[in-house]
């Protein structure tokens, strides 16, 4: 198969590659939400303006083959200046419609010369599961190239095989022991209902409040809410809007007579649920809001059918309430093979193994 690219510089021209790019979707070895055109816009938006961003789009004739979305930044540390690229898809590293695709081959190609200065390509929350993983991995070791490669983080999900009284009694223990008699408290101290917005008329009404929320939330004070990320609620805002377009975007709050108190933001794709964000107020946070919200929707979910709810992030004592069981995802990082890129991936694993995080397994 031969491939040639065309690389999306300028607005516009992401714009007008939508129908070309849901084509391909549609074709795709792998589908997941992160590999959507509407993932792909909101992750331009977020970051145009701080960096470089491209689109890689790699075609056999007339025919969009794969789509790889990133941005480029400058590095400059001891030892090692140069370019940095961050692949902006996530679980799956990249698209593609037909696994004889010489898609990494062309990407890395189409990179190297556009930035002779290349010293690191990273792929992010990475399903080693997953379809390219491997090819990822093998890829880099027949090219020579260095590569680092550590388990980021546990990933819960809720695989839903039975109807949800059944799965309740499984975990009946844990969501009592969050729950006690609380829903009763919080009730008496305002009547509460439970709404969602999911019309693309109401999707902007309800994340305003999603946003309310997030920022009054701990994570305000511990500056990862939303609007304390560089650009973060603008991906998304942006991802609810477009998303809402396919159908795709459930936003869920929790509210009382005075104010909207918890929130989930959830992206329903190929019979999963994606739960990307969560929140409740802090001043609420006795009456675990966050717990009762999600009971319903969890419910809900069941009877709609759905097979999978994926909870994304880092397992914390909230998200194993509902699950034990977890994905494990990965960071890969592949460095130029010269002074410069080795000296950067040896700053990287100093950086990472500084932390008391999981250990790292270099593959190469």
């Amino acid at each position: 198969m031969k491939l040639h690219i065309i690389e999306l510089k300028k607005f516009s021209d992401f714009l007008a590659i939508r129908t070309a790019w849901d084509r391909m979707l549609e074709q795709a070895v792998t589908r997941n939400v992160a590999l959507t055109y509407e993932w792909a816009y909101a992750s331009w938006k977020r970051y145009a303006g701080f960096f470089d961003v491209r689109v890689a789009t790699l075609w056999e004739a007339d025919t969009l083959v794969s789509a790889i979305p990133f941005v480029a930044k400058p590095v400059s540390r001891e030892g090692c200046r140069g370019t940095a690229v961050q692949v902006l898809t996530e679980i799956v590293p990249y698209s593609t419609i037909s696994e004889e695709a010489p898609v990494l081959e062309c990407f890395f190609a189409y990179l190297r010369r556009n930035y002779a200065d290349l010293l690191k390509v990273s792929f992010q929350e990475v399903d080693a599961s997953c379809y390219g993983f491997a090819a990822l991995t093998d890829w880099a070791q027949g090219e020579g190239m260095p590569f680092f490669i550590y388990k980021s983080h546990e990933s819960p999900y809720v695989e839903i095989r039975t109807d949800f009284s059944s799965y309740y009694l499984t975990r009946k223990k844990k969501i009592k022991n969050a729950l006690r008699n609380k829903p009763d408290k919080l009730q008496a101290l305002s009547p509460f209902r439970i709404v969602s917005y999911a019309k693309e008329t109401d999707i902007r009404r309800g994340f305003q409040q999603l946003l309310e929320i997030d920022c009054e939330s701990w994570k305000y004070e511990e500056k990862s809410d939303m609007s304390s990320r560089e650009g973060q609620h603008i991906f998304y805002e942006t991802l609810a809007e477009e998303g809402a377009k396919r159908g795709m975007t459930e936003l869920w709050l929790l509210v009382n007579e005075r104010e909207p108190v918890a929130f989930e933001y959830n992206l329903l794709f190929e019979g999963k649920v994606m739960a990307i964000k969560w929140g409740y107020k802090v001043k609420y946070a006795s009456f675990s809001p966050g717990v009762i919200l999600r009971l319903e929707t969890t419910k809900q979910f069941f009877e709609r059918g759905f097979r999978m709810i994926d909870l994304w992030g880092s397992k914390d004592q909230f998200k194993t309430i509902w699950s034990d069981a977890h994905f494990d995802r990965y960071a890969v990082h592949l460095y130029a093979n010269s002074a410069a890129g080795l000296a950067l991936k040896r700053q990287d694993e100093n950086a990472r193994n500084s932390v008391a995080a999981p250990s790292a397994v270099e593959l190469c």
